[in-house]
């Protein structure tokens, strides 16, 4: 066990205060967020407790190892959204201007832009390959294509004359 408590962990060091006193009484609780990725799936993890405590030698205690395998896949999102504005060329948001997302099955979807030129596609299935054009009486934009692999937030049309 060593004759100090390790200063890091392989995953984390956290510290808490026991509830309770007295031998064999105290008790804590301590949760540990695992990363949420392939590389966890399937890999066996160890943890053990160390506890100041100055009667014991070295001046702490130690748990016995707790062990644990992470199941499952790891999260991933099923569906992503795309969002941004259109504006003129000036930068001003363009309203009533249609915008028309495409999927790779040729369905398409509509979204009006705000008085400011706002507008956003929701529940768009990860990994989708989409066309989003703009339609607009005064100007006309150029014609995108790009495949899903997380949210857009951004995703802005300027308008040509």
């Amino acid at each position: 066990m060593g004759t100090s408590i390790p200063a890091t962990g392989s995953i984390a060091r956290l510290s808490t205060s026991t509830t309770n006193a007295g031998a064999g009484n105290g008790w804590a609780s301590l949760s540990i967020a695992l990363p949420d990725t392939a590389d966890a799936v399937g890999r066996t993890f160890y943890a053990r407790c160390y506890i100041q405590d100055s009667g014991a030698q070295n001046g702490f205690s130690v748990s016995r190892v707790a062990e644990f395998t992470v199941f499952g896949v790891p999260g991933a999102a099923t569906a992503f959204s795309i969002a941004g504005r259109v504006v003129t060329p000036s930068g001003l948001g363009l309203r009533n201007a249609v915008v028309t997302l495409t999927n790779s099955s040729g369905v398409p979807q509509r979204a009006t832009t705000s008085s400011f030129g706002f507008y956003q596609f929701e529940n768009i299935p990860a990994g989708s390959t989409v066309t989003l054009g703009v339609s607009s009486k005064r100007y006309r934009f150029a014609v995108r294509t790009l495949t899903l692999t997380g949210d857009l937030g951004d995703l802005n049309f300027v308008g040509l004359e």
